[in-house]
């Protein structure tokens, strides 16, 4: 049975003056939220389990009441079918202030994501502070350098799609990375955001590919979603092959697309690595992009005998001509 408990709160809620406040009363606007549903199970069992210790927050408005924080545990509560819930009534004379303290208040409890930062920002922003304001003294208080493309970010991160926002935030995506979202549209940014969740993409793994597909794009004249149908990437994504192997697949056909000369270069480099039919314990390699000449060797030689083996192909003279066009080739 869910309990209001008062002697858990703590000092600085000792001196509010809270009190019960039924829950119909309050509306279901969304207007102060910017905290994400993350964590809501861990709350709900403490809450289940020890009741509220933090009252709401909420401001009079339109002769009911506009929550400004505590939109996790007034859902927990509805949830529970609870009909009042601890709450501190603030003045709505200087609201801009009054969000500052909730926001300062959640940053000692944890940091903010990339995304929450951005629509705290869009708060502040309707709360009918200017532009300099923001940049100058909330970027700041959110551990953001006060600079205007920052700024410009935060509110890019505002109109990504759901998606692409649940992405940056389950995968950790810093601000640095961020900006390789920018440039696409809603609808590509979907694509982004179902090729990053189905195959559970790093950020670097998924940039790698989002810029695979722009360069294919600019090359091309064409967007990302017609790029990803002509290349029937959903087929793959939907296939039963692992997770490595998709992968694989959609890297390398977007490399093949992106680089045909190297795609070129590379299977007739792998076709005449098989003419020399090496043994495991010898392996030859190069750069991958082959913007760096040379061959590497690598032999693991265990056995005086290994060494006589690799001796014997070096001197095979069935292998010189192989050998000879990879080098001129590198």
């Amino acid at each position: 049975r869910l309990y209001i408990d008062f002697s858990g709160l703590n000092e600085r809620d000792r001196f509010m003056e809270i009190k019960q406040i039924s829950v119909q009363e309050i509306d279901e606007d969304p207007f102060f939220r910017f905290s994400s549903e993350k964590d809501i199970f861990q709350l709900r069992e403490s809450v289940l389990k020890d009741g509220i210790r933090t009252p709401v927050q909420v401001i009079p408005h339109k002769g009911k009441y506009r929550l400004v924080s505590g939109f996790k545990r007034l859902s927990i509560v509805r949830q529970a079918g609870i009909s009042q819930i601890p709450a501190e009534v603030l003045e709505e004379s200087d609201l801009p202030d009054q969000f500052l303290s909730v926001v300062s208040e959640q940053l000692t409890t944890r940091p903010l994501t990339p995304v929450e930062k951005a629509r705290v920002i869009g708060i502040f922003e309707s709360l009918g502070l200017t532009t300099e304001e923001l940049i100058h003294d909330i970027l700041p208080i959110l551990e953001i350098p006060s600079r205007a493309e920052l700024f410009s970010l935060m509110k890019e991160i505002r109109e990504y799609p759901i998606p692409i926002q649940m992405y940056i935030e389950l995968y950790h995506v810093s601000l640095k990375n961020i900006r390789m979202f920018s440039g696409f549209s809603d609808g590509e940014l979907r694509i982004a955001a179902c090729i990053g969740h189905s195959l559970q993409l790093t950020p670097f793994d998924l940039s790698e590919i989002l810029k695979l597909f722009k360069d294919i794009g600019g090359r091309e004249s064409l967007s990302l979603d017609v790029v990803y149908k002509n290349m029937d990437f959903e087929s793959v994504l939907m296939s039963n092959k692992t997770r490595n192997e998709k992968i694989q697949i959609i890297k390398s056909a977007l490399q093949e697309r992106r680089y045909p000369s190297l795609t070129t270069y590379r299977k007739s480099l792998g076709a005449l690595e098989r003419l020399i039919s090496l043994p495991d314990f010898i392996q030859l390699t190069w750069d991958k992009d082959l913007e760096k000449p040379g061959v590497v060797l690598r032999a693991t030689l265990k056995s005086f005998q290994d060494f006589q083996r690799l001796l014997e192909i070096l001197n095979d003279q069935k292998n010189h001509k192989p050998l000879e066009q990879i080098f001129e080739m590198l």
